[in-house]
């Protein structure tokens, strides 16, 4: 059995690639549509092909009945190619400037950024306050886990803002910040969004 998650991620070639190529059974999962398309050119995967297809509608990460409300609002809005632009959000999410940033941010806070470009100014701004992000698998430690402390023998980078794309099926229980530079996909604020189990940490980082 092969379990494959994030299918939202994978092209069409790539799904029939391996339906036609694997021995066994393939199970994929994911927000098809709705969260982040694949980063490989191509038609996103759809639901032909398969035997069997099954929707599950149970949320268990939301602890927050006005962050359930607003996600489904975002998913109508995508499914019916409705507008739904950076002002609608004004009454649903905190919204702060980058200068408050460090004011606000605790270590086991997330910030969530458009590009990698942008992570260098939150490592300046949050000067002197240490989390690393590890870049190999090793026994005790796995490429792209998150430290608080520098470690000897371990290869790792001083890290403050993750992109959207590295934390895609994460869940997260401390304060998430989104710097909205370079945002013009709902479905990648929605998958920003959806990371966080409740509205009120919620911040929109704004220019």
């Amino acid at each position: 059995n092969y379990i494959i998650d994030e299918a939202s991620m994978i092209t069409e070639k790539q799904k029939n690639l391996l339906l036609n190529k694997i021995i066994g059974k393939v199970i994929l999962c994911g927000d098809i549509n709705y969260q982040l398309p694949p980063l490989e050119e191509g038609e996103e995967m759809n639901e032909k092909g398969f035997d069997n297809v099954i929707e599950l509608t149970k949320n268990y990460r939301f602890k927050c009945n006005k962050l359930k409300k607003l996600i489904e609002i975002m998913r109508d809005c995508i499914e019916n190619t409705k507008v739904f632009n950076i002002n609608d959000f004004k009454k649903y999410v905190n919204m702060i400037k980058k200068k408050q940033v460090k004011g606000l941010y605790n270590k086991e806070d997330l910030i969530l950024v458009s590009r990698h470009i942008f992570n260098d100014e939150y490592n300046k701004i949050l000067d002197g306050i240490e989390k690393y992000k590890v870049k190999e698998n090793l026994t005790l430690y796995k490429n792209g886990e998150i430290v608080y402390e520098k470690i000897q023998g371990v290869g790792m980078e001083l890290r403050h803002g993750y992109t959207i794309h590295s934390i895609q099926g994460e869940t997260h229980r401390k304060k998430l910040f989104i710097d909205m530079r370079k945002i013009n996909s709902l479905r990648m604020i929605y998958t920003a969004i959806s990371r966080a189990t409740r509205l009120e940490d919620i911040y929109f980082i704004m220019e």
